[in-house]
């Protein structure tokens, strides 16, 4: 046995973001699937919320990640992580205590250049 099999004897199941793919509607479709098999996914993340010059406001939240009215999970249950993209340390901070605020239960900060 490896040293690593305890890392792995509950893996984790997650619905990865796909730019463009993965929107609110196929997060959805795709976790329904998933819970009504029986093996419904740990979370899933966002498409990326781009923070370019400004920190977010509320609405672009609910309009990328309308599961935040519905206490952060799709309706089978999965909760969604907010996965933020931006190069600013201040509007990437100040967009993800936002998204915090609206009951967002993680947030994955992608830095890069937008």
């Amino acid at each position: 046995m490896s040293a690593f099999a305890h890392l792995f004897a509950h893996p984790v199941r997650l619905l990865a973001p796909m730019e463009g793919l993965t929107d609110p509607l196929m997060r959805q479709i795709l976790t329904q699937i998933a819970h009504d098999l029986g093996h419904p996914y740990d979370w899933s993340v966002s498409e990326f919320i781009r923070v370019t010059h400004y920190p977010l406001p509320a609405h672009v939240f609910y309009k990328y990640v309308p599961e935040l009215l519905t206490d952060g999970k799709t309706a089978s249950g999965t909760p969604i992580h907010v996965q933020l993209l931006g190069n600013n340390p201040d509007t990437m901070s100040q967009s993800a205590v936002t998204a915090v605020s609206l009951g967002a239960c993680a947030i994955d900060l992608n830095f890069g250049y937008c």
